[in-house]
Formats: structure tokens, C-alpha cells, sequence
């Protein structure tokens, strides 16, 4: 989050702007850079945002509380919700098969899209599964990523 309260405006734009002179700042005064109460209310603000997306692309369809909120966290990673994951919930909310590769087919590269990043594909699986199965705790994941087999973060 942006740095709000150093007292000095460009400062704090220089700090939120560079992440390691923010930690030297923090290392060096140990005041917090934001309150906890700020950052609890700049979180609810962001979901409320998030909230409102999923909210308006799926206001036809009716969605279980871990579906939205396997969608808020897709949104939320993503800025928003990509057509093949909405087409495929559109298409049938319960076929979990396709529901699932299509979480894993999209929002898993960087680059413009020339590389693909392992942690993002384990959290669209993450995602998948509570979406597809409900599953809140100890959301770990079987996947396949570039021909190895993970389970969570560990490969088997």
C-alpha cells in the first residue's frame, strides 16, 4: 500500500514508489508506514471493488458463497474476471472439469504473456478448487505445470 503518513508528500511518493528505501525507512524510524486500521480499510475498499465486478459480471447467475469468493479472489489477482472463465461459468456453473482449466488457462503469464509463472498457475488452482469444491483451508492444489506434477508448492 502507498505510504501516507511520512509527513512530507514527495517523500512518501518516493517511498511507496521503491520498495527497498521503504524498508530502509521503516528499518531505520519503526513507525508503521500506513496503521493497521488504514490497510484493514484500504483491503475493504479494494474487495468492495472486486465485489462489485463479480457482482455485475455474474448478476444472472446464481453463485455459492465459495464460488464468489473463489471469483472476488480471481478478480481481485487479475483485475478482473476473463471471458473463458466467465463463458465457462455462464455455460454450466457445475461442470468442474472445465471450470477448472479454464482458471488455468488464463491469468498464469507475465510478459505479455511469454512467460509463464509458476505461483500464479498454483493460486488459479487454488482458486479452481474453491470455486469447484468449496475448499477454504489448507488449500493446497494437484496440478501439472510444464510437465511436472505439484501438489501445493512441492513437487511429487
Amino acid at each position: 500500500y502507498v505510504i501516507q503518513n511520512v509527513g512530507n508528500q514527495r517523500r512518501g511518493k518516493e517511498l511507496a514508489n521503491n520498495f527497498q528505501k521503504a524498508k530502509e525507512y521503516y528499518q531505520r524510524t519503526k513507525a508503521p508506514l500506513i496503521t493497521y486500521t488504514q490497510s484493514v480499510s484500504l483491503k475493504g475498499q479494494d474487495l468492495t471493488k472486486f465485489e462489485k465486478i463479480v457482482n455485475r459480471r455474474f448478476k444472472d447467475t446464481p453463485l455459492k458463497q465459495n464460488q464468489f469468493d473463489a471469483l472476488v479472489s480471481y478478480a481481485y489477482n487479475n483485475g478482473d474476471v476473463f471471458s473463458s472463465v466467465r463463458n465457462q461459468i455462464y455455460k454450466d456453473p457445475n461442470d468442474k472439469v472445465a471450470i477448472k482449466k479454464a482458471f488455468l488457462t488464463q491469468g498464469i503469464t507475465v510478459n505479455g504473456g511469454a512467460t509463464h509463472v509458476r505461483g500464479l498457475y498454483t493460486r488459479r488452482a487454488k482458486e479452481a478448487r474453491l470455486f469447484s469444491d468449496g475448499e477454504y483451508r489448507n488449500l493446497k492444489a494437484r496440478y501439472t505445470f510444464k510437465g511436472q506434477e505439484y501438489f501445493g508448492n512441492r513437487r511429487v
